[in-house]
C-alpha cells in the first residue's frame, strides 16, 4: 500500500520545525486488511516539550475510511535532536488501498 503523510487535525505550523515523520512505510498482511506502519519520529527541540501523537488512517479503493486510530509517539517528551522508530499495527474493515500517516494533537484512541 502507498504510505503517505496527510495532515488530519494536524500539529500547529510552528511545531513542524520541531517534529517530523520520515521514511514512512507500510506493509499489508495477505488479506490486505491489516497494515504494519513504520516511520522515523524526528525531534529538533531547544527545550523539553511534549510530543504530538501519530494518526493512521486506512482507506479502501473508493477512498473511504476503513480503519483509523491515533497512537502515542515513541517518546512522550523530547529534548534536543532525536530519531526514534515508530511502529504500529492497524486493522481495517475492508481491503486497504491507501495508508495515511500524520502528526496530530488528537488524543490516543
Amino acid at each position: 500500500a502507498a504510505a503517505e503523510f496527510i495532515a488530519s487535525e494536524p500539529i500547529a505550523n510552528a511545531e513542524r520545525e520541531e517534529f517530523a515523520l520520515t521514511d514512512i512505510g507500510a506493509d499489508l498482511d495477505d488479506s490486505r486488511r491489516t497494515a504494519e506502519v513504520r516511520a522515523n519520529f524526528v525531534t529538533r527541540l531547544a527545550a523539553p516539550k511534549a510530543t504530538p501523537n501519530i494518526a493512521i488512517v486506512l482507506r479502501d479503493a473508493n477512498g473511504d475510511v476503513c480503519g483509523e486510530a491515533v497512537f502515542a509517539a515513541p517518546v512522550a517528551e523530547a529534548n534536543g535532536q532525536r530519531n526514534d522508530l515508530f511502529t504500529a499495527t492497524q486493522g481495517a474493515s475492508a481491503e486497504i488501498a491507501n495508508v495515511e500517516v500524520s502528526l496530530t494533537r488528537r488524543a490516543v484512541s
